[in-house]
């Protein structure tokens, strides 16, 4: 793989004939292996050369670059070879999981490579629509209540004995104060706003609308227009 960067073009034809010489299964292991921790370009031609192949430790090795390098062009490579491989529906549930990780960065890869492979696909257009809905953050209430409380005598439990009489104080309190009720409504993070904008801008280009980050927009031109979109 190195050679394919060879000044040489003699050098680099070569190269390439003998990585295509080598039969799938037996390029898995080095392709994804230079996956990782090698230079951009190295991991750029590994991905394009996994094309053909439809293994599954090599098409998580792929959804793992897309999410996770930060290479635009070695990501890019390997979205094509993913593109190239694997049935649509099975590709954009692998990077719908993916709204699920705490890696904010990776969720928003997530969402851009699904505006990429998702055209003409009914169960794109859906999930991106639904991840705009999520609400960050808790809606459980919380209180705390800050009181005084004061004692005093209530009442006398009186006896009368023959000779005397015997009364008992019955205390009582009273309490006063404020309660403090709240609800987290939600968490907002700058990054989330980001996810939310990509979202709208890969919505834009499979559908050729435009609303933006606009939940329920989406969600009304979707009920409108579902049908229409499923039959192109």
């Amino acid at each position: 793989v190195p050679l394919l960067e060879a000044k040489d073009e003699e050098v680099k034809k070569e190269a390439a004939e003998a990585i295509l010489a080598i039969p799938g299964k037996d390029r898995i292991e080095p392709l994804t292996d230079m996956l990782r921790n090698r230079p951009y370009t190295e991991r750029q031609n590994a991905a394009q050369y996994l094309d053909g192949i439809k293994d599954e430790e090599a098409i998580k090795a792929l959804v793992r670059v897309v999410l996770k390098d930060n290479i635009d062009t070695v990501r890019a490579a390997a979205l094509e070879t993913l593109k190239k491989n694997v049935e649509q529906p099975a590709l954009v549930q692998a990077f719908w999981s993916a709204f699920f990780l705490k890696d904010m960065a990776a969720r928003v890869r997530a969402a851009e490579a699904i505006g990429v492979i998702g055209g003409g696909y009914v169960g794109a257009v859906e999930v991106l629509i639904k991840e705009l809905f999520i609400t960050y953050g808790s809606s459980q209430r919380v209180n705390i209540f800050f009181a005084t409380q004061t004692a005093y005598v209530r009442d006398f439990d009186i006896e009368i004995a023959q000779a005397a009489v015997i009364a008992d104080p019955i205390p009582g309190t009273v309490a006063s104060g404020v309660v403090l009720d709240t609800t987290v409504l939600r968490i907002q993070e700058k990054m989330i706003v980001i996810q939310r904008r990509v979202i709208g801008d890969a919505l834009q280009k499979l559908t050729g609308e435009d609303f933006g980050d606009d939940a329920k927009a989406w969600a009304r031109w979707w009920e409108q227009h579902k049908d229409d979109f499923a039959s192109k």
